[in-house]
C-alpha cells in the first residue's frame, strides 16, 4: 500500500508524498476437475483482501494445456487445449476430498485425464463476462482492449492468476478451505484511493470538499506474460484514451473537513496500471473556504503526476512513485493549510501646507 500526500493551500501548493486451437486427446471419466481460488493483494472494490476466493463473488473462467510430462516452454505451441476459456462456477454439495463438501468445477464437468505421464496446466480470470480474454501455452492470458468506463460504479477488480503447473489431480495445496487445484489470482488493476484533513483546527464548515477528479489513461492491453517453464512477468501495455474519474462529487452540498484526522472520502477508483505523463496524469481538487460572513469562495488546485517521480511511503518504507503499479493500492492525503488573514495598520502623517500671500492682520 502506497500513501502519498499533497497540501492546498489559499495562496500556495505543495505536492510530495497494481490461435487455433488442438483438441485435447480422449479421456476415461475419472476424478473430476475441481479448483481452489485464494486471492492476494490488498483490499479492493471488489473486497478480496487476501483471502480465501468467496464463494458467493461471482464465476471465473479456465485455460487448461495437455503435455506428458512437465512444462516446457519450447513445446509450448505443440501442447493441445484442454479447456478453452471454460467458466467455473461454485457448487456447495460437491465432494472431492476430506476437505468436505463444496467446490469450484466446470458445468459440464471436466475430468483428469489418465495416459501415463499426462499433466495439465491452468491460467484462470475473473470475471467471467465482460472481458476479451484469450489464452495461449506458452504465453498465458491476454486482456485484449480494456477500458475502464467513466462511472466508478462500473469499475470491476481484474484478477489473473499465477499459472498452475503441472497438475495431475485436484488435491489442494495451500489452500484447505475448497477442494480443488490451487488458483492464486492476483490484481492486475491500480486501486486509488483519497483521504482529507486539515493542518489545523480552522472550524466546522471552514472548509468544504466539492470534487476531487482524476485524469488517466482508460484503455489498454493486459499480458500475463508466461516467459518459462514456472515463470511469467504480467504487464499493461497501449495505454490509451485520457479519460475523466470523478471519485468526489458533492456539488453543493460539498463535505465538510474541519480536523486534522485523515478522513477517507470518495469512491474507489480502480484504473490502469500506467507511467505519468504531465497534462495526462493529474489530480483535481475543487474546494470551498467561507470568508466570514461572506458567501463560500470556490477554489480549484490542480496536481500533475509526472514520470519525475513523488516522495511516498510504503508499509513504512519511503518509496518514489512515478507510476501506477499493478496490484498496488494508492492512497493520496489531501492536506488542507489555510492562512489567516491578518492586518498591520499604520497612519500616514498629515502632509503640512504652509500658505503664504495674505494680508497681514
Amino acid at each position: 500500500m502506497k500513501k502519498l500526500f499533497f497540501f492546498a493551500a489559499v495562496a500556495s501548493v505543495a505536492f510530495a508524498s497494481c490461435v487455433k486451437n488442438d483438441p485435447a486427446p480422449s479421456v476415461t471419466e475419472q476424478d473430476e476437475i475441481t479448483f481452489a481460488a485464494p486471492v492476494v493483494g490488498n483490499q479492493t472494490k471488489a473486497s478480496l483482501s487476501g483471502a480465501n476466493y468467496p464463494t458467493t463473488h461471482g464465476d471465473f473462467k479456465v485455460f487448461a494445456w495437455y503435455h506428458e510430462g512437465d512444462y516446457v516452454q519450447a513445446n509450448a505451441s505443440s501442447y493441445a487445449t484442454y479447456m478453452n476459456n471454460v467458466t467455473v462456477t461454485y457448487k456447495s454439495d460437491l465432494d472431492d476430498s476430506t476437505e468436505g463438501s463444496g467446490a469450484w468445477h466446470a458445468d459440464p464437468a471436466y475430468y483428469w485425464p489418465k495416459n501415463e505421464n499426462a499433466k495439465l496446466s491452468f491460467d484462470a480470470y475473473y470475471p467471467a463476462t465482460g472481458l476479451n480474454a484469450s489464452a495461449t501455452a506458452a504465453a498465458g492470458i491476454v486482456i485484449t482492449d480494456y477500458t475502464v468506463d467513466a462511472d466508478l460504479s462500473k469499475h470491476i477488480d481484474i484478477l489473473v492468476s499465477d499459472r498452475a503447473w503441472n497438475k495431475e489431480n485436484s488435491t489442494s495445496g495451500s489452500n484447505t478451505t475448497y477442494d480443488g487445484v490451487d488458483i492464486k489470482f492476483n490484481h492486475v488493476l491500480s486501486s486509488i484511493n483519497f483521504t482529507v484533513a486539515t493542518a489545523a483546527d480552522y472550524g466546522a464548515n471552514t472548509i468544504k470538499v466539492k470534487s476531487i477528479t482524476v485524469q488517466a489513461d482508460s484503455k489498454g492491453t493486459f499480458k500475463q506474460n508466461v516467459t518459462g517453464a514456472g515463470t511469467q512477468a504480467p504487464f499493461w501495455e497501449g495505454q490509451s484514451v485520457n479519460e475523466e474519474y470523478r471519485v468526489v462529487s458533492k456539488d453543493d452540498a460539498a463535505t465538510s473537513i474541519a480536523v486534522s484526522t485523515e478522513a477517507a472520502i470518495g469512491t474507489e477508483a480502480i484504473l490502469l496500471p500506467q507511467n505519468f505523463g504531465t497534462g495526462k496524469t493529474s489530480i483535481t481538487v475543487e474546494y470551498y473556504i467561507t470568508n466570514g460572513s461572506e458567501a463560500p469562495l470556490l477554489q480549484t488546485e490542480t496536481f500533475n503526476l509526472t514520470d519525475t517521480g513523488y516522495s511516498a511511503e510504503e508499509d513504512g518504507t519511503a518509496v518514489t512513485v512515478t507510476s501506477w503499479e499493478q496490484g498496488h493500492k494508492y492512497i493520496y492525503n489531501i492536506v488542507f493549510t489555510l492562512n489567516e488573514v491578518y492586518f498591520a495598520p499604520e497612519v500616514v502623517d498629515w502632509v503640512p501646507v504652509e500658505t503664504t500671500g495674505y494680508p497681514a492682520i
